[in-house]
């Protein structure tokens, strides 16, 4: 038995704060606040004033964030309660720690949203210290979860490494995915009743993100579903992975292309869901979103032909 009794309490102990402390949040803004931010009416029974002014872009990240380590977090949870009851079984205590990694990187990308992307809904009049401060908020989650990752898998194989990773992706694309769409049906079912300018470019925005984020989430799930069938000891399986892990950044960086086009050719519009107002920002958000989805879509091309390289390496090697 390598991981001892007190090993286990702890992971099971922080694992339940996790579930309770990030269901709440994900719960709220999940299913009260993101599906519902059309409906003026409906909305004002759930938040008050303070939450009220959120954008819509911040709200589906907090759901998102939420959400993802309320999922992995429980996963997290149930393989700790079987380290509890059975002590001699140090596998389900892997699985346990990896869920720490996982909800590690989904804080560290939420950090990074807010940094890089989503600056203006939490800059309240500071931007460049909400920026600073998202940066090393972002900086410390990383070395937090990649030291205990690296001696957790060590000179070990990283089969649960690599589908933890993978799927850990896909929860979180999925549920930008999802709450999209639920903002995008709230907007056609308001819209519906009501005279409100707008509508199309609204739900266009929140459709094409929930599209492509949903497809990105299929890739990532194939990836880990691909690895965890054959193992990362199969050259094969690990570079079918990376192709669909390419495909996925493919995706998502159409996601933010298209967000940032869009924000850009309404700039004049009231259309924007990166403001409460759905005023136009500035040109930081559209920049810096036409930014990154170029450099996902390039580093995909690239991961491809690297991946691709190295299948052909492993073949004449064997």
């Amino acid at each position: 038995m390598k991981y001892s009794n007190t090993a286990r309490v702890l992971s099971f102990l922080f694992h339940l704060i996790l579930v309770l402390a990030f269901g709440v949040l994900g719960v709220y803004f999940g299913f009260f606040v993101v599906p519902f931010h059309f409906d003026s009416g409906i909305k004002m029974n759930f938040m008050n004033d303070f939450i009220n002014g959120f954008a819509l872009t911040l709200d589906i990240e907090l759901a998102v964030l939420g959400l993802s380590v309320f999922v992995i977090s429980l996963y997290g949870l149930i393989q700790a309660i079987k380290g509890l009851l059975a002590p001699s079984d140090d596998k389900v205590m892997v699985k346990a720690f990896t869920a720490f990694i996982g909800d590690g990187y989904i804080v560290s990308a939420f950090f990074a949203a807010c940094a890089f992307l989503y600056f203006d809904p939490i800059a309240n009049n500071n931007m460049a210290f909400a920026i600073v401060m998202c940066v090393l908020l972002m900086i410390i989650f990383l070395i937090a979860t990649n030291i205990p990752m690296y001696r957790l898998f060590e000179g070990k194989e990283t089969t649960a490494e690599l589908v933890g990773l993978s799927l850990t992706a896909a929860i979180g694309l999925g549920f930008i995915a999802l709450m999209n769409a639920a903002a995008c049906v709230n907007c056609l079912i308001v819209m519906s009743h009501m005279a409100f300018t707008g509508d199309v470019q609204f739900a266009l925005q929140l459709g094409v993100a929930a599209v492509t984020n949903l497809i990105a989430a299929g890739f990532m799930i194939a990836a880990g579903a691909v690895i965890g069938k054959k193992g990362a000891a199969d050259k094969k399986a690990v570079a079918l992975g990376g192709y669909f892990s390419s495909g996925a950044f493919f995706f998502f960086g159409v996601a933010l292309l298209s967000a940032g086009v869009m924000d850009l050719v309404w700039k004049d519009k009231a259309y924007h869901l990166d403001s409460f107002s759905a005023a136009f920002t500035g040109y930081g958000y559209p920049s810096m979103a036409i930014t990154l989805g170029s450099l996902a879509l390039i580093g995909s091309v690239i991961f491809v032909i690297v991946a691709y390289k190295d299948s052909k390496k492993n073949a004449v090697k064997a």
